[in-house]
């Protein structure tokens, strides 16, 4: 959450390219995204003593009416934007192959590397995952109830990252041009971390569900 000028309060669920998102807005230089609650960007990645994975679980499964309400109060004039991925079952086996490979963002020259990382089937890990991600954007569904927002959606803001950032700006009431736009895309050098066993995880996950 940030005042700029208006506070702005990106929610994520997991493995929906929060990662290529804050990147994309940081590179602006207009808008600073900072991932509060992530164990490898956010501000407790040092201490060692905090599981921020168990933190974000418990912040956001707390989350009701009255908590809602009180945020609102505070942040005057606050800003929602949700960032989702219209393909629950791409997401969760995105998140099962993190776990797995302990890999959550590659690099450009870095995909060959990561593609040699073994994997193998945990059913159990595997359904967990899909559960989870049920459950995290259940939790913000509830939470966003009636409360107007911006909903981004993975798959547009890959497929039109420019067009994702001017509509993202436009809500925030942050001019940009294309052209600046466009520069912070360019800058950006993470990719898109599709396996080759992808086709084969889902349709294990499908028996699953």
């Amino acid at each position: 959450m940030m005042q700029h000028p208006k506070p702005v309060w990106i929610l994520t669920t997991g493995r929906s390219g929060s990662n290529y998102l804050s990147a994309m807005l940081n590179n602006t230089g207009l808008f600073s995204f900072t991932e509060c609650m992530h164990e490898n960007n956010g501000p407790f990645r040092f201490i060692g003593c905090i599981n921020c994975k168990a933190l974000r679980r418990q912040f956001i499964r707390s989350l009701h009416d009255g908590a809602r309400d009180e945020i609102n109060l505070s942040l005057p004039g606050i800003k929602y934007i949700l960032l989702n991925r219209k393909d629950i079952k791409s997401k969760a086996i995105s998140h099962y192959f993190a776990h797995i490979t302990g890999v959550w963002k590659v690099h450009q020259g870095e995909l060959e590397d990561y593609f040699k990382l073994p994997i193998y089937l945990d059913k159990d890990l595997l359904k967990a995952c899909y559960d989870e991600e049920l459950s995290y954007l259940n939790c913000w569904d509830n939470y966003l109830r009636d409360t107007p927002h911006f909903r981004v959606e993975y798959e547009d803001m890959i497929n039109n990252p420019v067009e994702t950032i001017i509509k993202i700006f436009d809500y925030i009431e942050i001019k940009i041009t294309p052209e600046e736009a466009q520069a912070a895309v360019d800058k950006c050098d993470g990719v898109v971390m599709t396996r080759p066993e992808f086709q084969e995880y889902l349709e294990e996950l499908e028996k699953l569900i």
